[in-house]
């Protein structure tokens, strides 16, 4: 199972606020920029203008480069259900394959936030007995179901659900 063909637009629109916000910053201290004029009495609309292309240029670029990461990102992500637990490989440049065995699961939990709605998309969430929980994002909602069914039938047939 792999995520979503949209799991990178939500990705990019997930940090779209941060995105923005480095955006207005670099343009702000940017070296190029001219000093404000503080004795003007008017607004200066052309370095406010200025600013704005600077930031919505960043946040452009930056933005752009998420969504490549994203996509590298999608495609590297595998996740199966096996006999022992589920399996989780993810990675861009380093590969890690994860394994969490269904004597650890206690819950599996599928979320779906507003913009996760709109995309079509679910979160899965593995509560595990040792507290360290994994999130897995970018799922369609029908995998992410599929996904949940699966691993809590596999916990009650073990017997490890309590």
């Amino acid at each position: 199972m792999k995520p979503s063909a949209l799991a990178p637009v939500y990705f990019v629109l997930h940090r779209l606020p941060l995105l923005l916000t480095l955006g207005v910053l670099v343009a702000v201290l940017a070296p190029g920029m001219p000093p404000p004029q503080p004795t003007h009495p008017g607004i200066n609309w052309e370095m406010i203008g200025n600013v704005g292309r600077t930031a919505l240029l960043v946040a452009g670029v930056m933005a752009f480069l998420q969504l490549l990461y994203a996509i590298a990102r999608v495609h590297s992500c595998t996740i199966a259900l096996t006999d022992q637990g589920v399996e989780l490989g993810l990675g861009v440049l380093a590969k890690r394959s994860e394994l969490f065995l269904y004597s650890s699961i206690k819950d599996v939990i599928v979320t779906r936030s507003t913009l996760e709605r709109v995309l079509g998309l679910a979160s899965v969430l593995f509560c595990h007995s040792v507290g360290r929980d994994e999130l897995i994002r970018g799922l369609r909602a029908a995998d992410a179901q599929f996904l949940r069914d699966g691993a809590l039938a596999r916990l009650a047939g073990t017997g490890a659900q309590s």
